[in-house]
């Protein structure tokens, strides 16, 4: 969550100062997912303890306004963190490709696909190419076959008309 809000924000929740906007994105992400988790597990990703959430959802009650126009300018980013949050968690049928990082991952993964199957094109296209020669090579047996064929068969219609 904490990478989403990064990428949609611009605001790192793990760096470690009391600057305003990164302390109340921290405190936004802890209230949001705190029906998820515990507090000590959402303690521990940030490297703190679980009083930092207890803190946290009390302080939720003062900074959060569920109207926009009431909404303190100062707390303003904290909001909109928090909503951001809790619209990610609760809706389920959310886009494969919400952030940056899920998109150069699946980017990844195609152009790793997509060489794969270069390789294998490749492949074919080497075995196809040894295979057709083997094809000429036949071809030039066949009719060296046919013209023996066609020579015995007239040798034998020779010696049926003699006799």
């Amino acid at each position: 969550m904490a990478t989403a809000v990064q990428e949609v924000f611009g605001v790192n929740a793990f760096e470690k100062t009391r600057r305003r906007e990164i302390v109340d994105a921290r405190m936004a992400i802890m209230v949001a997912v705190r029906r998820m988790y515990t507090t000590t597990e959402i303690a521990s990703s940030f490297n703190m303890d679980h009083s930092s959430v207890v803190h946290a959802a009390r302080q939720h009650k003062s900074k959060y306004n569920t109207n926009p126009v009431k909404r303190y300018r100062l707390y303003r980013s904290y909001c909109d963190i928090y909503d951001f949050c809790v619209n990610r968690i609760l809706n389920q049928n959310y886009n494969e490709y919400e952030t940056i990082s899920d998109v150069k991952e699946e980017l990844a993964e195609e152009k790793k696909h997509r060489y794969e199957l270069q390789q294998q094109v490749k492949d074919l296209q080497s075995l196809l190419s040894d295979c057709n020669k083997t094809n000429k090579e036949l071809e030039k047996y066949r009719t060296a076959f046919r013209q023996v064929i066609t020579e015995a068969k007239l040798k034998d219609e020779k010696a049926a008309k003699k006799d």
